[in-house]
């Protein structure tokens, strides 16, 4: 029962550090979404000064297009690899959890296997203390039933010789 609970404190203590670590994704999401909205203001000025300067609007339109994509695609990639980093640490996790919980599963089991060997060892001991005690008191109430039948027929015997000696008297 120690082990279980220790078991379960362990992987209660991993659980914890698998939602830190979700916590630390989160935060990186959350800052490359900062990032983004970042140059999403940063694009909007310079539409703005495109608007203003208005010659150099097209070529401005295709800067900012060229940004936007490459700010994008950096956004896509480092989501991506902050996704798969995080699901890679968290297969790791739930493989170490999965791991540690069948050889606790397979120790408890020995232990269980272990245990139950042990009293069934001790219940067939205490079987055959219990047959050699049956065993004991059954030779015992027949010496008594003995002892009482040749006590009852000593009585009868004495009774019988005194009756005897009765009817020698009387005659």
């Amino acid at each position: 029962l120690e082990a279980a609970r220790h078991e379960v404190s362990t992987m209660k203590l991993q659980l914890e550090q698998a939602r830190a670590q979700l916590s630390v994704s989160q935060q990186a999401h959350a800052e490359a979404v900062t990032r983004e909205t970042v140059l999403i203001k940063e694009i909007k000025d310079l539409k703005a000064k495109s608007v203003e300067l208005g010659d150099g609007e097209e070529k401005l339109r295709r800067e900012h297009r060229m940004k936007l994509e490459d700010f994008r695609s950096e956004y896509e990639a480092e989501i991506a690899r902050l996704k798969n980093t995080h699901k890679a640490e968290m297969e790791r996790h739930l493989d170490m959890a999965t791991q540690s919980h069948e050889e606790n599963k397979k120790r408890t089991q020995r232990e269980l296997t272990s245990e139950i060997a042990r009293l069934q060892e001790e219940l067939d001991k205490n079987k055959e203390e219990l047959r050699s005690l049956q065993l004991k008191m059954q030779s015992i109430r027949e010496e008594v039933q003995m002892e009482e039948r040749a006590s009852m027929q000593s009585h009868v015997d004495s009774l019988k010789e005194t009756q005897r000696n009765e009817r020698d008297w009387l005659k």
